[in-house]
């Protein structure tokens, strides 16, 4: 019993790995692609998440200049869900 109970427990452990995608590098977002990045743009508003082709897609929160926040998923730099 006790090594049923551990091949089960170290079998979730080992699909419990995360994957994170690497952090943007540089400052120009046309280059920016499968990774993840802060951006503030020059109205003032942020956006914090995941970049794809230059484009905000994937999970990330976006603050506008009001102070309105939108938590979720975005695709093709469009809020789509939380």
């Amino acid at each position: 019993m006790k090594k049923i109970l551990g091949i089960i427990v170290l079998g979730l452990l080992w699909c419990n790995t995360a994957v994170a995608l690497p952090k943007c590098i540089g400052n120009d977002t046309n280059n920016w692609t499968m990774c993840e990045s802060t951006f503030k743009y020059v109205d003032g508003s942020i956006y914090i998440g995941e970049w794809m082709q230059s484009q905000h897609h994937g999970w990330g929160t976006s603050i506008g200049i009001n102070g309105k926040k939108n938590s979720g998923q975005f695709k093709n730099e469009k809020f789509i869900k939380q």
